[in-house]
């Protein structure tokens, strides 16, 4: 496991107070390191640059208004990148920024079993 921490510090993201370098990053570049990081643990393709990474002020699928997270563990506002097609890396055109939820929700079902929730819930008027 990638110790985060650590990542930070070669990064130069954060000192040795255990604060975070605001001024050195930005959401999109964050991000990227991050790809750029599992995609080489994971031994997967990226090719993606910093500006392909295109970080929205609210999440395009539930509306949440996105922010960076830099602790351990992510929050369902937290911005998040998703490769489309997982079986793709992280390549141009298949890579999309969305909240922490709406990634969890889009990668633990498929598309019928997220329609077939979305009926059960307008049948019994659950809001």
């Amino acid at each position: 496991m990638l110790n985060v921490i650590r990542f930070l510090e070669a990064l130069g993201l954060r000192n040795k107070k255990n604060q975070y370098k605001k001024e050195n990053w930005s959401h999109a570049k964050w991000i990227w390191q991050i790809c750029k990081a599992r995609s080489k643990r994971l031994n997967i393709e990226f090719n993606i640059s910093i500006e392909d990474v295109v970080v929205p002020e609210f999440c395009p699928i539930l509306g949440l208004k996105l922010k960076i997270n830099t602790r351990m563990g992510s929050k369902d506002d937290s911005a998040t990148i998703d490769r489309l097609n997982p079986r793709l890396g992280y390549i141009k055109g298949n890579v999309a920024v969305m909240s922490h939820l709406a990634n969890r929700i889009k990668n633990n079902a498929t598309t019928k079993q997220i329609k077939l929730v979305y009926e059960w819930l307008n049948k019994k008027k659950i809001k």
